[in-house]
Formats: structure tokens, sequence, C-alpha cells
């Protein structure tokens, strides 16, 4: 059984690396997705 999907796992993970507004800006279709 899967909890989280692999996007989610691979959003988290390049958030991780790039914690900042800018790159959220350009990410955040996928966090609301």
């Amino acid at each position: 059984m899967k909890y989280f999907d692999e996007n989610l796992i691979k959003f988290l993970n390049e958030l991780e690396k790039n914690n900042n507004r800018e790159w959220f800006a350009l990410n955040k279709d996928r966090y609301e997705n």
C-alpha cells in the first residue's frame, strides 16, 4: 500500500534543496495539485 505519491516525494526532495520563494513560485502548480 502506498501512502504518498511518487510526485509528492520528488517535490519534497526538490523543495529541500531549493527552499526559497523563487523556486516555490516556479513550482507552485505542483504544490497545489
